[in-house]
């Protein structure tokens, strides 16, 4: 006998389009630690025709980490995020909401870190876990709004230091 195995659906162009009031209508705009979260800024489409990636370069300070949000046209009551605080690249984003406080992106260039996470049995485990994004004060790191019919997601990488 076969096995027979469940299909799997995949939308090229998301699996429909946002709600109008889940797009801005200027422009997505980035806000963070490096600024106090007290100044926005545009983020621009890098994507060619027809594409939906918005992007912008954020600079680790003496920390070696970074917050963020992405705020519709600057507006912190329009506000998206991810799904649980301090969260990584390549994350699906919530929102736009209007409480989202704490409910950030984080680049983090430190070495290691520890994070606490809820098991099956409602327990609280600490974990370390090394960064893929291990970068120091002055690294630049490219983080993307990936739009693709309805469904959103976030990624950076860190930028190459150009040769003097």
């Amino acid at each position: 006998a076969v096995e027979e195995k469940p299909s799997i659906l995949y939308w090229p162009g998301g699996g429909g389009k946002l709600e109008p009031d889940s797009e801005p209508l200027r422009s997505y705009m980035i806000v963070g630690t490096w600024s106090g979260w007290k100044e926005a800024h545009n983020m621009f489409n890098e994507g060619g025709e027809g594409s939906q990636r918005f992007g912008f370069t954020v600079v680790l300070g003496e920390n070696r980490w970074e917050q963020f949000q992405i705020w519709l046209d600057g507006d912190p009551t329009r506000v998206l995020h991810p799904a649980y605080p301090k969260a990584g690249k390549d994350t699906a984003v919530d929102g736009p909401d209007e409480h989202a406080h704490d409910y950030n992106w984080l680049i983090d260039g430190r070495g290691e870190y520890v994070y606490l996470e809820d098991d099956a049995s409602g327990r609280v485990a600490v974990q370390a876990r090394q960064s893929p994004d291990v970068g120091m004060p002055g690294d630049m790191y490219n983080v993307q709004l990936v739009v693709s019919g309805k469904w959103r997601s976030v990624t950076w990488h860190r930028v190459a230091p150009k040769p003097e």
